[in-house]
C-alpha cells in the first residue's frame, strides 16, 4: 500500500487474479450446460437454474474481492472478470465443451453399467405389480358389478321403484 491507495503492482495482480476469476467462472458454468445438455430441463427450470447460478457467480465475485482486495469493489475488477468470462467464452469454451462432454458420456455409461441390475429388478418388480393390479382391478370390477347386482336385486325384493 502507499499514501495514495493501492499500488499498482497490488492493482495488476489483483486484475489478472479477477481475469481468472471470470474464467473460471465461465467454466464452471459451461460444466453446467454440459449437464443441462445430458439431462433435458423445462424452459422455466433453465431460466430458474440460470438466474441461481449468475447469483451465485456475482456474490462469489463480491466474496473474491473482499478476499483479494480488502473489500474495495473497483471497476477494474469488474472489467478483469467480465473479460475473463469473454476470453474463456471465446477461446476455450468449444474444446472444453466437447472434452466435458466425452467425459459425461463416459461417466453416464459406467453409470448405467453399475446400475443395469438394480434397473432389471425395478422393471421385474414393476411388470410383476402391473399384472398383480390389472388382477386386482379386474377383481374389483366384478366385485362392484356383484354389488350393483345385490343392490338391484335387494330393492326389487323389497319393492323399491325409481321416481
Amino acid at each position: 500500500m502507499t499514501a495514495m491507495g493501492i499500488s499498482v503492482a497490488h492493482q495488476t495482480v489483483v486484475f489478472l487474479y479477477s481475469i481468472v476469476f471470470g474464467a473460471a467462472a465461465a467454466f464452471l458454468y459451461d460444466v453446467f450446460r454440459v449437464i443441462r445438455r445430458r439431462i433435458r430441463h423445462l424452459d422455466l427450470v433453465v431460466m430458474a437454474e440460470d438466474i441461481i447460478f449468475w447469483l451465485a457467480a456475482f456474490a462469489s465475485l463480491f466474496v473474491f474481492v473482499y478476499n483479494v482486495n480488502s473489500g474495495e469493489l473497483r471497476a477494474f475488477l469488474m472489467v478483469g472478470a467480465a473479460m475473463g468470462a469473454f476470453l474463456y467464452f471465446a477461446c476455450l469454451s468449444c474444446p472444453v465443451s466437447a472434452l466435458l462432454s466425452a467425459i459425461f458420456a463416459v461417466l453416464e455409461k459406467i453409470i448405467l453399467f453399475i446400475l443395469r441390475p438394480f434397473i432389471k429388478i425395478i422393471r421385474f418388480a414393476a411388470k410383476k405389480s402391473k399384472k398383480s393390479a390389472k388382477k386386482t382391478g379386474n377383481f374389483l370390477r366384478k366385485f362392484k358389478n356383484l354389488f350393483k347386482f345385490r343392490i338391484k336385486s335387494a330393492k326389487i325384493f323389497l319393492g323399491v321403484r325409481k321416481k
